[in-house]
């Protein structure tokens, strides 16, 4: 299962990805469950700490998502079609990397190990939208413990079954 992740993500950012919308109902579904099950201190392993700022900052985007879908899909619209505004809000949700240089450290170290130190350097540099949208998706799932955690969505959940 964590493998399974892992490869999820690595085809993210080798651009691989045939249906934007799984990344954006995947994205949805880390956050919302960051938001709504906060682990304590002892479990955190990797978590970003919960603090009023970060939590009102991923509810801001679920509830621009979910103002932003017509249906009633549960997505965050970082991919195709990309969202400007959500991705400025995205980014917030982010380690500063002054203030967080360790956090923001180990996101591009992840970003390292799944896509390769000179493929990331490449894209960084030359990559177009495509790219930075799955590049803004890949570390929120890093940084939200995707990797480690998963979807964290309940049996009884009635949202999906992602």
């Amino acid at each position: 299962e964590a493998f399974d992740r892992w490869r999820f993500l690595q085809k993210l950012l080798d651009l691989e990805i045939t249906c934007p919308h799984d990344v954006n109902a995947i994205v949805y579904y880390v956050l919302r469950r960051y938001a709504q099950a906060p682990r304590d201190a002892a479990a955190n392993q990797g978590a970003p700490e919960r603090t009023r700022e970060r939590l009102r900052l991923v509810q801001t985007v679920l509830h621009k998502a979910a103002d932003h879908d017509d249906d009633d899909d549960k997505s965050v619209p970082v991919l195709v079609p990309p969202d400007f505004v959500i991705s400025q809000e995205l980014e917030r949700l982010l380690p500063d990397p002054v203030d967080e240089e360790d956090a923001h450290q180990s996101i591009y170290d992840g970003l390292v190990e799944l896509h390769g130190r000179e493929a990331v350097k490449i894209d960084e540099r030359n990559g177009g939208a495509e790219w930075k949208a799955s590049c803004l998706a890949a570390r929120i799932l890093l940084f939200y413990d995707f990797l480690q955690k998963g979807l964290l969505l309940k049996e009884d959940d009635n949202d999906g079954d992602l």
